[in-house]
């Protein structure tokens, strides 16, 4: 998600471009809202034990007890929870979320707020569109570790895919397993105030372009464009942009939701004026 914020691993930052008092600001999804991020566990190993142990303490008190019921328990996906706890596929972070609910595990069996944070020497991340979007990519149910397929998919030349997965590892967003080959490491990224909101900004630049040849070449079953256009007082603009975080998280927590995904998509939503007044017009 990097953005997610709806205990997803959606990628997605918007911009607000809003002069305050500390000056010039741009909030990331759930950068501007960090206190509400869930609980995320980027460490593999510690959860599986953690899930393994809870497995075993239910099955000593009743040898019956399959992995189909404790998954059923967890409400996820019997097969999904093998091959995970066999290290054989990534679980969503959505089903994360939902083990560390049903387990009700505590600050000490899973990293809390665990976030990479990017800076001014990491500014392409932010800027290129496909840092994200191969992220997301890894997580689809098909992927394949192959420069040359990932390249097809997002519609890049292989060396920029290449240049970019070492990048990723290099900042530990992914790693490279020797069984699994590319997985995901890290869900959650931070920005420092540092990074010029002009960085920010040139993402924006880009995901419009990618927007105007996905409404000139993409069928319409698999892309939504609307709009519309009206007029309001800015006083409640700001009420209006928590609307639309709330409509984001619940959007973005449907469309994440199961170990089937397939597909890479975007979500932007713009809100801005149409009129403008001049500046010494106090009216």
């Amino acid at each position: 998600m990097l953005h997610l914020f709806a205990e997803i691993g959606l990628k997605r930052f918007d911009i607000t471009g809003t002069n305050t008092n500390s000056g010039l600001y741009y909030s990331y999804w759930y950068l501007s809202r960090i206190q509400e991020v869930k609980v995320r566990c980027s460490n593999m190993d510690s959860l599986i034990e953690t899930i393994k142990k809870a497995y075993a303490r239910k099955k000593e008190k009743n040898p019956n007890y399959s992995l189909r019921a404790f998954a059923n328990f967890l409400n996820i996906n019997p097969t999904s929870l093998s091959l995970y706890l066999n290290k054989k596929r990534e679980l969503s972070p959505a089903s994360i979320s939902k083990i560390i609910e049903k387990l009700e595990l505590n600050e000490t069996e899973v990293a809390r707020d665990n976030f990479i944070t990017l800076g001014v020497g990491e500014s392409e991340i932010i800027t290129d569109w496909y840092y994200f979007a191969l992220h997301s990519l890894i997580q689809t149910q098909d992927f394949q570790n192959d420069v040359d397929w990932i390249a097809h998919r997002l519609s890049l030349a292989p060396k920029i895919v290449s240049l970019a997965l070492e990048r990723l590892c290099q900042i530990g967003l992914i790693a490279e397993d020797e069984t699994r080959g590319y997985v995901i490491a890290v869900d959650n990224v931070r920005i420092h105030q540092d990074v010029p909101s002009s960085t920010a900004k040139k993402n924006q630049f880009q995901i419009l372009d990618l927007a105007e040849k996905s409404l000139e070449n993409d069928p319409a079953p698999l892309r939504h464009f609307s709009g519309m256009t009206f007029s309001t007082n800015p006083k409640k603009l700001k009420k209006a942009f928590q609307m639309i975080y709330k409509f984001e998280d619940k959007l973005a927590k449907f469309l994440d939701r199961g170990d089937d995904k397939s597909e890479v998509y975007r979500l932007n939503i713009q809100l801005f004026p149409l009129s403008h007044r001049a500046q010494d017009d106090t009216k």
